[in-house]
């Protein structure tokens, strides 16, 4: 891999930076991929606009406020528009399982695995690996 800066810009005096760059990748010394990438609108310390780190789309939300260990609803410019309850007092969220006792099993009702979960992670697996080393055989035996 190898990359190189074609041109530069000076888009505020004394402030030099890379607007073209060529990113080359090789396999045995041939080059299989060029990437170019062009800036064209470069600005040094423009002024933002009012909504440039806006988050749209927050209205109703709730922050969850790590610091103070606090939740709330929020509006659109992220106020809190309800009163904040501690987390004390906000029931855990359900994404994860109980602790389990100590020779618990992780899924009693689950049967063990059976021959059909083989067969099936085999053809998942097997058919596109098999596909892949028979593309890689096909291009190896092409002359160059």
């Amino acid at each position: 891999m190898e990359d190189e800066v074609l041109t530069f810009a000076e888009p505020t005096p004394g402030v030099f930076l890379p607007t073209t760059i060529e990113h080359r990748s090789s396999v045995n010394g041939e080059v299989r991929a060029v990437v170019r990438t062009t800036l064209t609108e470069v600005q040094v310390n423009a002024p933002l606009g009012p909504d440039a780190f806006r988050i749209p789309n927050i209205a109703g939300m709730e922050c969850a406020d790590m610091i103070r260990q606090v939740r709330y609803k929020v509006d659109s410019d992220g106020n809190p528009i309800e009163p904040e309850i501690p987390w004390a007092a906000v029931p855990a969220p359900d994404f994860f399982p109980p602790p389990m006792a100590p020779g618990e099993r992780p899924h009693p009702e689950r049967p063990p695995t059976q021959w059909w979960d083989i067969l099936g992670l085999s053809i998942v697996f097997g058919i596109p690996a098999w596909l892949i080393l028979r593309r890689r055989g096909r291009n190896e035996k092409q002359p160059s």
